[in-house]
């Protein structure tokens, strides 16, 4: 499944990583709502530092433990 990951599954070029592309996704927030012009190259690495680092768990504040 690791191909899923890689531009060249979807017809991405090394070329392509360096193109400006115009992304405009309403459901989606953060960055990518902070942001709409993005460089390829640059949104991957901004979604790859999103989604595949580390990420925190807080558990103790749930209100109904059961």
């Amino acid at each position: 499944m690791k191909e899923l990951i890689e531009p060249s599954f979807y017809g991405f070029t090394e070329e392509d990583l360096d193109r400006t592309y115009y992304v405009d996704v309403n459901q989606m927030g953060g960055m990518i709502a902070k942001q709409k012009t993005w460089i390829l190259r640059d949104l991957i690495k901004a979604l790859e530092n999103a989604y595949c680092k580390n990420i925190g768990i807080e558990y103790m504040h749930i209100p109904h433990k059961d």
